[in-house]
Protein backbone atom coordinates (compact mmCIF):
# COMPACT_ATOMS: atom_id res chain seq x y z
CA UNK A 1 0.00 0.00 0.00
CA UNK A 2 2.44 2.37 0.40
CA UNK A 3 4.59 4.23 -2.36
CA UNK A 4 7.98 2.24 -3.03
CA UNK A 5 10.07 5.40 -2.49
CA UNK A 6 8.52 5.57 0.98
CA UNK A 7 10.91 3.80 3.15
CA UNK A 8 13.87 5.61 0.88
CA UNK A 9 12.18 9.01 1.75
CA UNK A 10 12.29 8.05 5.95
CA UNK A 11 15.56 6.88 6.09
CA UNK A 12 16.79 10.08 3.98
CA UNK A 13 14.58 12.11 6.96
CA UNK A 14 16.15 10.36 9.80
CA UNK A 15 19.49 10.87 8.37
CA UNK A 16 18.85 14.59 7.90
CA UNK A 17 17.54 14.98 11.51
CA UNK A 18 20.20 13.17 12.79
CA UNK A 19 22.61 15.30 11.43
CA UNK A 20 20.87 18.72 11.81
CA UNK A 21 20.93 17.65 15.23
CA UNK A 22 24.18 17.14 15.58
CA UNK A 23 25.71 20.29 13.67
CA UNK A 24 22.94 22.37 16.32
CA UNK A 25 24.74 20.74 19.20
CA UNK A 26 28.30 21.73 17.75
CA UNK A 27 26.91 25.53 17.02
CA UNK A 28 25.57 25.74 20.21
CA UNK A 29 28.29 24.68 22.09
CA UNK A 30 30.39 27.23 20.22
CA UNK A 31 28.05 30.04 20.93
CA UNK A 32 27.71 29.55 24.79
CA UNK A 33 31.50 28.76 25.00
CA UNK A 34 31.88 32.90 25.15
CA UNK A 35 28.84 34.71 26.20
CA UNK A 36 28.23 38.49 25.23
CA UNK A 37 28.13 38.89 29.05
CA UNK A 38 30.67 39.39 31.62
CA UNK A 39 30.77 36.75 34.61
CA UNK A 40 29.87 39.51 36.76
CA UNK A 41 26.49 40.15 35.03
CA UNK A 42 26.02 36.77 35.04
CA UNK A 43 26.38 36.45 38.34
CA UNK A 44 24.11 39.62 38.99
CA UNK A 45 21.79 38.05 36.85
CA UNK A 46 20.94 34.78 38.87
CA UNK A 47 21.43 36.32 42.33
CA UNK A 48 18.26 38.07 40.87
CA UNK A 49 15.98 35.36 40.15
CA UNK A 50 16.59 34.48 44.27
CA UNK A 51 14.60 38.06 44.88
CA UNK A 52 10.37 38.95 43.94
CA UNK A 53 11.73 41.03 40.86
CA UNK A 54 11.06 41.56 36.87
CA UNK A 55 13.23 42.93 34.03
CA UNK A 56 12.01 44.76 31.36
CA UNK A 57 12.53 47.68 28.69
CA UNK A 58 11.99 51.37 30.01
CA UNK A 59 8.71 52.74 28.12
CA UNK A 60 10.28 54.77 25.07
CA UNK A 61 12.98 52.10 24.85
CA UNK A 62 15.23 54.13 27.53
CA UNK A 63 16.74 51.40 28.66
CA UNK A 64 16.62 48.37 31.23
CA UNK A 65 14.08 48.71 34.28
CA UNK A 66 14.69 45.90 37.32
CA UNK A 67 11.40 46.45 39.23
CA UNK A 68 9.67 44.67 42.65
CA UNK A 69 6.91 42.40 41.51
CA UNK A 70 4.69 42.91 44.48
CA UNK A 71 4.68 46.85 44.56
CA UNK A 72 3.97 46.68 40.22
CA UNK A 73 0.98 44.24 41.07
CA UNK A 74 0.06 46.79 43.89
CA UNK A 75 -0.20 50.17 41.54
CA UNK A 76 -2.26 47.58 39.09
CA UNK A 77 -4.65 47.23 41.19
CA UNK A 78 -4.88 51.38 42.00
Amino acid sequence: MLSPAFDRCIRNFESDVLSTTTLAKKTLSIKYRWPNITEAEQNALEKMLEFDVGYNTADKNYGPVVYFKELFKEQQAV
